[in-house]
């Protein structure tokens, strides 16, 4: 079972916040892309809530809808979202 997960696209972002979070003694699970990654998508069920890291510029819209639609039907809540530039 995974606790929390940063779920998106910006993955440098999401292995610097994990990092951050280990060190308060908060574990996180870092999952791909859950629209384009099948085994992330397979994981992310097992998660009792997750944050979205996206990069602004390349992440579509409709990309975001999707992933929060992802979630609602998995009844994972969404504990928030992170845009970089």
């Amino acid at each position: 079972e995974i606790s929390e997960c940063l779920v998106g696209s910006e993955m440098c972002i999401r292995d610097r916040l994990k990092a951050a979070l280990e060190k308060e003694g908060l574990s996180v699970t870092i999952l791909n892309n859950v629209l384009y990654d099948a085994g992330a998508m397979e994981k992310v069920s097992a998660a009792q809530g997750a944050v979205l890291v996206e990069k602004a510029g390349s992440t579509l819209y409709n990309e975001i809808v999707a992933e929060l639609e992802l979630l609602k039907r998995q009844e994972i809540p969404v504990l928030g979202g992170i845009t970089v530039e």
